[in-house]
């Protein structure tokens, strides 16, 4: 490796084993696991709050071949979950990464529970849980998809205040989740089916990918790390060709970090970089949900030493929805799967299966040089919509008058609205989808012919539970926009987590990275719900055994589980 820094202190300000750059998913299960392990551990956080976008994400983590599958009556195997795999990314993957999420997640998993006190439990087996390209071979239709369930906040002690979560917007402000997760069915309605928080867990207690990183972020403390927050990652110190340490900003001043046994970067995304989205995204992204710390520190200090880099362009892509006041956004992932509901372009036209799970459809408003293609988008409803279903009648009643929503009384009048010409193209798109409707069949784009669509639909709209007919006025549209989860892809790891030299092809000796900041196991797919929350518990969990010389958890199916409550 040729060496590209020259910034060794003649004076270290703490020195420690291991040093974590970051602190969502990815790194804090590396933080956990090296403190596990037995390592001496500190981690840098640039935000005032720990958790990252793993905080304010959902926290599911994809691991197929968990032990908790079969809680949900759901087998699996490492053959079906590798074919699965291998059809989601074609010959963009790698064989190793492949293996390492298959072979080595349930192994994290286990670790984290009997070794670091981490409760997990399986999603079941129902609508959206499903993997989101179960017309593949090897899908399941749950189950592999794991979450943290609560987390009692009082068990970070003197670091309360310091996770981060929805509710909170700086470390000063603590407001806190008091309801359960629950997946709710298309209509709406309050019947429960996942686990709800018991009633004694309810105060002081988070959920989701809050209650995720909270446990992890336990985990890591419990075992002695340390944790400097607003403490921004500069720049990584090089000595011989090995990685030592990081120089930091703390205070406003240089902080040197040695690291005897590694440094890992796990800085999230750089969605939050205007110039690296410019220099490095091929698609439009008008929305990220990524946490406002994520501009890719990570990328360019392994870049800075000669770290190669790989999927830069990717992203966890998702269709966005304005909200009331254009900024904040959400997504149609329900709405779209429901009958009487289609999605077309500027032309009025139909371009994308509309159901198809939000990575895949919010790669379908073309690249920035399409112009882009099918921009903008607008998802169209009738009355029949409205009257069924509670999420459509919401967008109804409460976006009348406001940006990127339209309704009226005829196609032509709701073409004219929406800026569609020529006009006549959307009577003729809903006409034509009517009849599709009617007959429970969609020639144009499949839709409802595979078992995502049926499972996000309408069970009891006939013929199809995805396909109804927009014959009723008023007609309604709300306008869709290119957004993503996060961006994808970063600096090219191996399969021990191990950044690569672009001089060499070889591992930079003290240098590891995961989660968003690093290459992806599934370049270009999204196999299932916490596909990304998977990796970084993958990855984070090997790269901590590869620092520490720590070996790989063994299977133990006896007794209770250490994170059980």
């Amino acid at each position: 490796m040729v060496e590209r820094t020259n910034n060794v202190p003649a004076k270290w300000d703490e020195e420690t084993d291991v040093v974590v750059v970051g602190s969502g998913g990815a790194a804090l299960t590396c933080a956990a696991v090296a403190a596990i392990e037995g390592a001496a551990v500190t981690i840098l956080e640039k935000a005032p709050v720990v958790g990252g976008t793993t905080a304010m994400s959902g926290g599911g983590a994809w691991v197929p071949c968990n032990d908790h599958m079969k809680e949900h009556n759901v087998s699996d195997s490492r053959e079906e979950a590798m074919t699965y795999l291998q059809a989601c990314v074609a010959d963009s993957g790698e064989q190793d990464m492949l293996d390492a999420l298959v072979d080595d997640g349930p192994e994290a998993v286990r670790y984290l529970e009997h070794k670091g006190g981490v409760f997990f439990r399986s999603w079941p087996a129902f609508g959206g849980t499903s993997d989101y390209r179960p017309w593949l071979p090897g899908e399941r239709p749950g189950a592999r998809t794991l979450d943290c369930g609560w987390f009692e906040l009082e068990g970070l002690g003197e670091h309360v205040r310091k996770l981060r979560n929805r509710n909170v917007s700086s470390a000063d402000k603590l407001e806190l989740y008091t309801k359960s997760r629950s997946i709710a069915p298309p209509d709406g309605s309050n019947e429960m089916h996942a686990h709800p928080v018991p009633a004694d867990h309810v105060t002081g207690t988070v959920i989701g990918g809050a209650a995720f990183a909270g446990r992890l972020f336990k985990a890591a403390l419990d075992h002695g790390a340390k944790i400097h927050v607003s403490t921004p990652g500069k720049r990584l110190v090089v000595d011989g060709g090995r990685v030592i340490g990081v120089e930091a900003e703390k205070d406003g001043k240089p902080y040197f970090v040695r690291a005897a046994k590694g440094v890992y970067i796990g800085t999230g995304g750089y969605s939050k970089n205007p110039d690296l989205m410019k220099a490095w995204m091929s698609r439009p992204i008008e929305y990220c949900c990524e946490v406002e710390s994520s501009t890719g520190d990570g990328h360019l200090m392994g870049m800075a030493v000669g770290a190669q880099t790989a999927h830069l362009g990717d992203a966890w892509f998702m269709p966005s929805i304005p909200g009331l006041d254009w900024s904040v956004f959400g997504h149609s992932r329900g709405e779209r799967a429901l009958p009487h509901t289609i999605i077309v372009n500027n032309r009025g036209l139909r371009f994308v299966n509309e159901p198809l799970n939000y990575n895949d459809i919010g790669g379908r408003f073309g690249s920035k040089q399409d112009g882009p293609l099918n921009l903008p988008a607008w998802m169209i409803f009738d009355q029949q919509g409205v009257e069924k279903y509670k999420s459509l009648s919401i967008f109804a009643n409460t976006r009348q008058g406001s940006r990127g929503f339209a309704m009226a009384n005829t196609p032509e009048e709701l073409a004219e609205k929406l800026g569609i010409k020529p006009a006549a193209n959307l009577r003729h798109t809903m006409e034509r989808f009517s009849s599709f409707a009617a007959k429970g069949e969609d020639p144009d784009f499949g839709r409802g012919q595979n078992p995502w669509d049926i499972r996000w639909g309408d069970p009891k709209n006939k013929p199809n539970a995805s396909l109804g007919t927009l014959e009723k006025a008023p007609f309604y549209a709300v306008e869709m926009r290119p957004g993503a989860l996060g961006t994808k892809g970063g600096l090219k790891i191996n399969n021990k987590g191990a950044v690569i030299s672009a001089d060499t092809g070889k591992p930079i000796p003290g240098l590891y990275a995961g989660g968003n900041c690093a290459s992806s196991a599934t370049p270009g797919a999204y196999p299932g719900p916490g596909a990304t929350l998977g990796a970084c518990l993958t990855f984070g969990y090997l790269s901590a055994l590869e620092m520490t010389g720590g070996k790989a958890a063994k299977q133990n199916t006896g007794g209770e589980l250490a994170g059980a409550k």
